[in-house]
């Protein structure tokens, strides 16, 4: 089957599979996910966390970006731009309280022109996704932002959020999929060998 259709019936299956977990058992593994994340030496170390805003059945990550902004963490999340196709950069924050309601959900920081995100060494990238398989492969929404962005940036240290019901054995990928370092579920931290 073409790779293509693989990940579209993987999109399909996994946004069902997502979208039936009760928002109070979503809410309280959110929660460990946190826990775990905030433990891991990549978390601490960095100085920058580029992050989106959990909405529509992903990870809940207002709690992770409030307490990174409490340890005066660089928090940035990521704007599309429209002038250019299939382009995303990251805005920094100071408060969760400033996003705006993107049309397809999606809360997003405002450009002003001042608040553009530089990423360095010492910046930590989180990336949705609907599937993954714990070798760090990826299936996500379908627009390709994350695996551009993540290219030309191979440097960063790179993790996913999701919940264990949303790891696969094997997940369809090719070579313009890249890789996560870390997965991390209610269950822990996996490592997916790239780091």
């Amino acid at each position: 089957m073409d790779i293509f259709l693989q990940k579209a019936e993987m999109r399909q299956k996994y946004l069902r599979i997502r979208n039936d977990v009760p928002a109070d058992e979503l809410a309280a593994n959110s929660a460990r996910i946190k826990n775990f994340l905030c433990d891991t030496d990549f978390y601490n170390e960095c100085g920058e966390i580029f992050i989106y805003y959990g909405v529509n059945g992903e990870v809940l990550t207002d709690a992770i970006i409030n307490a990174a902004l409490k340890i005066k963490k660089t928090v940035a999340l990521p704007v599309v731009l429209k002038k250019t196709k299939k382009t995303m950069e990251f805005y920094k924050i100071s408060s969760a309280d400033n996003l705006v309601k993107h049309k397809f959900g999606m809360y997003e920081p405002v450009p002003d022109g001042k608040n553009l995100a530089e990423c360095g060494a010492r910046t930590l990238i989180i990336a949705p996704g609907l599937v993954f398989s714990k070798d760090g492969r990826r299936v996500g929404y379908g627009g390709g932002y994350y695996d551009k962005y993540l290219a030309g940036h191979n440097y960063l240290t790179c993790a996913a959020l999701c919940l264990d019901v949303q790891l696969d054995k094997s997940v369809p990928a090719d070579e313009s999929d890249m890789k996560m370092d870390f997965i991390i579920t209610e269950s822990g931290v996996h490592n997916c060998g790239r780091v």
